[in-house]
């Protein structure tokens, strides 16, 4: 055997040596000397809702709901109702039907994409005096859950000896 080959086997054997001692073992690893990755993402807006808000003395305010074109379509809307203060006694926030209309309850209510007009109201006594306010806002919901801006309306109810009147109007730009 050659002195190049005697050397080969003794470093080998020193190494096999120190990594007996030091316990280390052997096995089949392996690595990449390059990784790469592509990641594609899209974004897209869900627009606010086309709506009106129409007061009503006798029936229900009806504020209608569409969906704008463009964005991402709608697949329901969010409507939520909100008092400025409680209600005077014997005022009773209506919810069900009424008139044909659905009816929204206070707090957060969702409707289908194809809901065009909700109602809200308040039932009073006749002969009842006082006032109610509060707002309505309106959200268009997209894929995902995800929401439009919102649109908020502004509403009072006021009544005195049987003549009642009452207002809806945008908050806003």
């Amino acid at each position: 055997m050659s002195r190049a080959g005697k050397v080969a086997i003794g470093m080998v054997s020193v190494a096999a040596l120190l990594a007996a001692l030091i316990g280390i073992t052997w096995s089949d690893a392996g690595f990449l000397a390059h990784e790469s990755a592509r990641l594609g993402a899209t974004a897209g807006v869900v627009p606010p809702a086309v709506t009106t808000c129409t007061p009503g003395v006798g029936s229900p305010h009806l504020v209608t709901l569409a969906p704008t074109a463009g964005g991402l379509p709608a697949t329901g809307y969010r409507v939520t109702q909100e008092l400025d203060a409680d209600l005077p006694t014997d005022w009773i926030w209506v919810d069900g039907e009424i008139k044909g209309a659905q009816l929204t309850p206070l707090g957060d209510s969702r409707w289908p994409a194809d809901q065009s007009t909700v109602g809200f109201g308040i039932d009073l006594p006749f002969l009842a005096g006082g006032s109610a306010s509060g707002t309505t806002t309106i959200r268009a919901v997209g894929p995902g859950g995800w929401e439009s801006a919102a649109i908020t309306y502004a509403w009072s109810i006021s009544a005195s000896w049987g003549i009642v009147s009452s207002t809806c109007e945008p908050l806003g730009g």
